[in-house]
């Protein structure tokens, strides 16, 4: 997967407040992190003990809140105790506050060799991601990134989650206005201040099991 181009992004649409400075740190920090996961999961048994070793790199920041996923796990509920298994998807869900503001970032990642289904569910949480990125801008209707996640897996037996998205977040991890990419007629609009997350959920169902994968990012439209 690429890299998301912050510095770009933040000439076209962001400002150059205090609390876009301290979450672009918070940002960096988190792709520090992400750059060193790969080796980090050849090297950690279980979950519980890569848990551990993203706090220790993280803990400069004043608080911090990780949460290591499972592919069959959507969202943060399961063993920490159990074993990394080769084959399998991990998503790495980071939300750090450097001083007073929080920011929120997600990836998933393929243990060594994964089979077909795992492989196209990667592709197509990527593809779903950036497409959302894409008509993530100040202002913009909701309903556009809605409506593109539905294009995008139009042909794909991967499936959009219900009731998953993204959020504002600032001072809060969670404050102001929930984004929710099923609600295609919500009314809603893209903030045009402050800060909100891209964050949406991919799904393939499977004969064992359900299978999930998502990246996420923050975005700033100034404060």
């Amino acid at each position: 997967m690429k890299d998301w181009n912050f510095s770009s992004l933040a000439r076209q649409i962001w400002g150059e407040e205090e609390d876009y400075l301290e979450m672009k740190q918070g940002r960096e920090r988190i792709s520090y992190v992400f750059s060193l996961f790969p080796d980090l999961i050849k090297k950690k048994g279980c979950f519980e003990d890569l848990r551990s070793e993203i706090k220790r790199l993280l803990s400069p920041c004043a608080e911090c809140v990780i949460d290591l996923i499972p592919e069959e796990t959507a969202y943060h509920s399961f063993s920490m105790g159990r074993d990394i298994r080769e084959g399998e998807l991990i998503t790495l869900d980071c939300t750090l506050k450097m001083e007073t503001c929080w920011v929120d970032m997600a990836k998933t990642w393929a243990v060594g060799s994964v089979s077909c289904e795992r492989e196209n569910l990667l592709k197509d949480a990527e593809r779903v991601f950036y497409g959302a990125l894409g008509l993530s801008r100040p202002g913009s209707p909701f309903s556009k990134v809605c409506r593109e996640i539905e294009r995008i897996l139009e042909e794909s037996p991967c499936r959009l989650v219900p009731d998953c998205g993204g959020h504002g977040i600032g001072r809060a991890i969670h404050q102001g206005q929930d984004y929710i990419y099923s609600t295609k007629d919500s009314g809603l609009f893209h903030p045009t201040e402050g800060a909100y997350t891209v964050e949406p959920v991919i799904a393939l169902d499977t004969e064992e099991k359900t299978l999930y994968a998502y990246f996420e990012e923050t975005l700033v439209c100034g404060f």
